[in-house]
């Protein structure tokens, strides 16, 4: 899988995301990062990290990236849906996208796990109290309206998550 691989390739529209910067400067990735129509001097500004080396690719076309992949057997780390069906063929071993990379990655929030949440702000509906938990996840708490601007205990009642955004539902461990 990924963790094998030292050379990766990815392009201006996949940096931008800012996903993939969280994973670089975490150590998830390392060796060689070869990316497509990026200025150096940027990169160097949002990688804070000596474990990837950068190399900068001018202006390439999907057939002359694929040639490249293969013969570098680079991981191709993207977040675009538009890649031609015949190039995703041929790549099939060689492409992740990286909003399923990114979901596998992040912690889970299973039902009748305890946590501590401050509660920012009332609901929609009028009981419930909005916070987030240290990771940034929203949580929606059940007659949570009571505790704004309180440290509570809640207990995990359920998780949604979307590919833009993840809550988690929980109740308050004592009411």
């Amino acid at each position: 899988m990924f963790w094998k691989r030292k050379n990766f390739f990815t392009d201006k529209e996949t940096l931008n995301d800012g996903r993939l910067i969280i994973l670089i400067n975490k150590g998830i990735l390392w060796g060689n990062l070869y990316v497509l129509g990026v200025e150096k001097e940027t990169l160097k500004k949002l990688i804070t990290n000596n474990w990837l080396k950068i190399k900068i690719i001018k202006n390439l076309s999907l057939n002359d990236i694929t040639k490249l992949i293969l013969k570098k057997k680079l991981l191709w780390l993207t977040i675009r849906k538009d890649i031609e069906l015949k190039t995703k063929k041929v790549l099939k071993d060689y492409i992740v996208n990286l909003d399923d990379l990114y979901s596998y990655l992040q912690k889970t929030y299973n039902p009748g796990e305890e946590k501590i949440v401050r509660v920012y702000s009332k609901g929609k509906k009028n009981k419930d109290g909005i916070g987030f938990l240290p990771d940034g996840v929203k949580v929606i708490v059940d007659t949570g309206a009571a505790f704004v601007g309180e440290y509570i205990s809640v207990v995990i009642t359920g998780e949604l998550k979307t590919p833009t955004e993840r809550v988690v539902f929980a109740r308050p461990k004592y009411k």
